[in-house]
């Protein structure tokens, strides 16, 4: 999580949050992987989603569609 993002920690139940340099590694658990998809594009290149995998996927997926729309 990149410094803009860091705000949800204070707003959300993260399981951990764990400085690693200028980046944090939060851990937040969600019920739906729709809803977290869509909160992760909202953070733009604040947020970086390393697991679980299908959650990575459904980012990279949309994110590069949206970027196709400019191409």
């Amino acid at each position: 999580m990149g410094r803009g993002g860091r705000w949800i920690t204070e707003y959300y139940p993260c399981e951990d949050v764990r400085p690693d340099g200028e980046e944090w590694l939060v851990s937040l658990r969600v019920a739906d992987l729709a809803w977290a998809q869509r909160f992760v594009l909202g953070l733009g290149p604040d947020a970086t989603v390393v697991a679980p995998v299908d959650l990575v996927e459904r980012v990279r997926q949309q994110a590069g569609a949206a970027l196709g729309q400019y191409s």
